[in-house]
């Protein structure tokens, strides 16, 4: 029988008999009463649950010895994946059968403070020990950011520091392409081009531009360095009838913000956004802009929590409001089904029916019945939510070329908005966005819980968070490394994005100051890119960047943002 180190750990009982037989419970679950139930909770969006199917099976094989009621052995998971996030569901968290969550779009301090005593169990001394008990010499918070630290170890009113979740997976937001289409057409800039005006490879031989990072012999060799060249590339697909990108209708709202968002904190860098949501400390690349685009950059500016909203000057939001502004006011550039039927023209186009036409596209355009499509704009979760459609296009055969891991795509690393800023530095910068946690209840039993700590500490072992990434094709957000063997059995963009990430300054909204704390809900993406147009407020961009310029959308969020800031708990 094993003895697992836990934090104050009630030992496995040694069970002299055993009840054996299934029965139904409350909640409708068909539970094994010979074994010890864990409940969980799992937000089944984007990133499914085969993750968790995994780490299921390792945790209940690992205890198929040890006992933990009397008269049981073993542990059993219960999963109860659902489409609704821990933040919408907190009133019920305590009253219900679920004792460990993995969600994401919550607010952790909100969990904390929720009617005073929060939902959250207090993790602390399970997330500091080492994993010496999983042969790890480092604990779980070894594996956090700095970031992360400061927004995840609260201090409370007692001025004590606590650990009441842990972050989960990352999400990061931008345009994935098509390697293969990008390949077949070599749309590539070359190295030494013919002429300015043929500035592309003519041959996948040939040597490409350094790329958004700089650097000869990377994976981005020959993608667009900046703004300038991206459409440059944008016309040339034109030119070669493929579609440059396409996007959701159904969800513009989301993810054009999301869209301006990954470039505008890319452009601005992580110090300076990171300063944003701490409304403290330097930020620079800041300017205004007049009525006709003309850019003056102004001086540095050191935040306080009264002049936060000064941030709201940063040039990341203009030339991201630029850059999308141009993307979508050209309809060549982006896919519109037929006779304008769907795609972003259409509030009817969801998510799914963009990923779906992305991967269609490049089987039906061999067969002349549709174009080849370059690029989606989405998050990294778009393969692993798209993977029934990738699974009907190879009809289960694992050796069709339309099948996943014969497929090849990447996240697109930001072109710089300038030359200027691209030699400033080639820096990638990504935002996660998506908020994501894991947390154990607050009023969990007390023989259980250093039960439920200790699948908190496994699934958080290297192992496991490498197996998510083998599962899911995307990182957690969490520090540790994929070994080679670990890579062989991903797909290309799940290799592209292991890479990305180890290459990239991340940025983790998330923080301790009392701004932050006090209206972090507030701080969420889709709250950042309000606009006072003509004296009314758009909330997204999409609302009003159709018939506004960039520069009028970035004056409107300063002024929304200077006036609204006073209102701001603080």
């Amino acid at each position: 029988m094993k003895k697992r180190f836990l934090i104050g750990m009630v030992l496995p009982l040694t069970a002299a008999s055993f009840v054996v037989g299934c029965r139904p419970t409350s909640s409708g679950d068909k539970i094994d009463v010979t074994k010890t139930q864990i409940y969980i909770n799992n937000f089944k969006r984007g990133f499914g649950s085969k993750w968790l199917d995994d780490l299921k099976t390792r945790f209940e094989s690992l205890h198929a010895e040890d006992s933990y009621e009397e008269g049981k052995k073993g542990v059993e998971i219960i999963i109860h994946s659902i489409g609704s996030t821990a933040d919408s569901r907190k009133a019920n968290i305590l009253s219900g059968v679920d004792e460990i969550y993995f969600t994401e779009q919550s607010y952790y301090y909100d969990l904390i403070k929720y009617e005073k005593d929060g939902v959250l169990y207090d993790i602390t001394d399970a997330v500091k020990n080492p994993l010496t008990e999983y042969g790890e010499t480092k604990s779980i918070e070894d594996k956090l950011t700095e970031e992360q630290k400061d927004y995840f170890y609260y201090q409370n009113e007692g001025g004590e520091k606590k650990y009441y979740a842990l972050p989960h997976y990352a999400g990061y937001f931008g345009l994935q392409y098509d390697i293969d289409v990008f390949d077949n057409y070599m749309f590539y800039f070359a190295k030494n081009p013919i002429s300015p005006e043929y500035p592309f490879i003519r041959d996948l031989t040939d040597e490409k531009t350094a790329g958004p990072d700089g650097v000869e012999g990377t994976f981005d060799d020959g993608l667009p360095r900046t703004y300038d060249e991206f459409f440059k590339l944008c016309d040339y697909m034109v030119e070669n009838d493929v579609i440059p990108f396409i996007s959701t209708g159904a969800n513009a709202n989301d993810y054009l913000n999301l869209l301006v968002n990954a470039f505008a904190a890319d452009y601005a860098g992580k110090d300076n956004t990171v300063a944003k949501f701490k409304a403290s400390g330097t930020v620079s690349r800041l300017g205004n802009v007049d009525s006709n685009g003309n850019v003056t950059p102004i001086p540095d500016e050191t935040l306080t929590i009264d002049t936060g909203y000064r941030a709201y000057k940063s040039l990341g939001f203009y030339y991201g409001l630029e850059f999308l502004k141009k993307l979508t006011s050209n309809k060549n550039y982006y896919f519109r089904g037929a006779n304008g039927s769907g795609g972003l023209d259409s509030s009817a186009y969801s998510a799914k029916s963009a990923q779906d036409e992305f991967l269609i596209s490049y089987r039906d355009s061999k067969r002349g019945k549709s174009k080849d499509i370059a690029m989606i704009s989405e998050g990294i979760w778009w393969e692993a939510e798209s993977e029934t459609t990738s699974e009907t296009l190879s009809g289960g055969n694992p050796n069709s070329p339309y099948a996943k891991m014969n497929r090849h795509f990447g996240f697109m690393p930001f072109p710089k908005a300038t030359m200027e800023r691209y030699e400033e530095s080639n820096k990638n910068t990504l935002f996660d966005h998506l908020f994501s946690l894991m947390f154990v209840k607050r009023n969990v039993a007390s023989w259980k819980a250093p039960l439920l700590l200790d699948f908190m500490r496994f699934a958080n072992t290297d192992e496991s968070l490498r197996a998510f990434t083998r599962i899911t094709n995307t990182p957690k957000s969490l520090n540790y490394t994929m070994t080679d063997e670990d890579k062989a059995q991903m797909t290309a963009y799940g290799r592209n994005l292991i890479e990305l990430k180890e290459n990239s300054d991340i940025v983790y909204p998330g923080n301790s100051s009392t701004i932050y704390q006090l209206n972090s809900g507030w701080f969420h993406h889709n709250s950042q890119y309000s606009a006072l147009i003509d004296g009314v407020r758009n909330d997204y961009v999409w609302q009003a960047l159709p018939k506004v310029s960039a520069a009028t959308y970035y004056n409107g969020m300063y002024a929304y943002y200077s006036d609204y800031w006073k209102n701001l708990a603080k």
